[in-house]
C-alpha cells in the first residue's frame, strides 16, 4: 500500500515538474501583417499637400538609382547626355568600329 501511494506522489511530482519546464506553446494568433499593421483602430490617416506640382508624363521619378546618379557611383553606367533623363539606351558599345571611327568615344564626350 505504501508503495502505491508512493508511485503515485511520484507520478504526481513528476508531472509537475514536467508541466512546469516545459509549458504548453501560447495559442497561435493568426493575423496577417497587413491586417495587423494597416488595419489598426490607432492609425489615424492624414492627408499630406503636395509641395509643388508634378507633370506625371514628363518628370523623372526619384529613386535610389537617380539619387546615386549624382554622386557618379554607378558601375557600368554609360555615358549620360542629359540630367533630366540618365537611364536612356546607348548603342555606343556595340556599334561597329568602322561606323564610329570618326564619332568621338563615349569618355571623351
Amino acid at each position: 500500500m505504501v508503495s502505491a501511494n508512493r508511485a503515485t506522489v511520484c507520478i504526481l511530482f513528476s508531472q509537475a515538474v514536467h508541466s512546469e519546464f516545459n509549458p504548453s506553446p501560447p495559442k497561435p494568433e493568426y493575423i496577417s501583417t497587413t491586417k495587423k499593421d494597416f488595419f489598426s483602430r490607432d492609425f489615424t490617416p492624414t492627408e499630406r499637400r503636395p509641395e509643388k506640382e508634378h507633370d506625371l508624363y514628363r518628370e523623372q521619378p526619384a529613386s535610389f538609382w537617380t539619387e546615386q546618379l549624382d554622386q557618379q557611383s554607378l558601375p557600368g553606367l554609360t555615358q549620360v547626355k542629359t540630367k533630366d533623363t540618365p537611364f536612356r539606351r546607348n548603342a555606343a558599345f556595340s556599334t561597329p568600329i568602322g561606323e564610329s571611327y570618326d564619332s568621338p568615344r563615349p569618355h571623351e564626350k
